[in-house]
């Protein structure tokens, strides 16, 4: 299990990297790649907290550790997406209230008035995650 918690911590943490480092830039306060390389690599280690916690959320409703080696889009998939998109527009919510981001250029969710992409992001990476995890496993089987 050790190494499928491996490669699940290890393609949240590039996915979602990837993510941030290619929004950065709808971000108010955004000058150049370098200057937000080290913001973007330190939100990914939160997004890897947030892809643990909906592990733990999935594994809970299931009563199964290891769901994801049954990974099934209609199921799982769906109730990644469903949490995903939750803790998406809590966060979001919380960091623009409180002034922890802006946003610049980020497109808008209407009438929730989140960024879409910060909200896309954990509606897919979460679910490819798990994804990559089931077949990394199937693959030492």
């Amino acid at each position: 299990m050790f190494r499928d918690a491996s490669v699940g911590a290890a393609s949240a943490y590039l996915l979602n990297l990837a993510w941030e480092t290619a929004q950065a830039p709808l971000y108010a306060g955004y000058a150049n790649f370098w200057q937000h390389f080290a913001m973007c690599a330190t939100a990914s280690v939160g997004d890897v907290g947030l892809v643990t916690l909906l592990y733990a959320f999935v594994a809970a409703a299931e009563r199964n550790a290891k769901w994801y080696v049954e990974f099934r889009w209609q199921r799982h998939g769906f109730m990644l997406a469903i949490f995903g998109a939750i803790f998406a527009i809590a966060i979001e919510r919380w960091a623009l209230l409180t002034g922890r981001w802006q946003y610049a250029d980020m497109p808008v969710l209407p009438t929730i008035e989140v960024g879409l992409l910060p909200f896309v992001q954990m509606v897919l990476i979460p679910p490819a995650v798990f994804f990559l995890m089931r077949a990394a496993h199937r693959d030492r089987a």
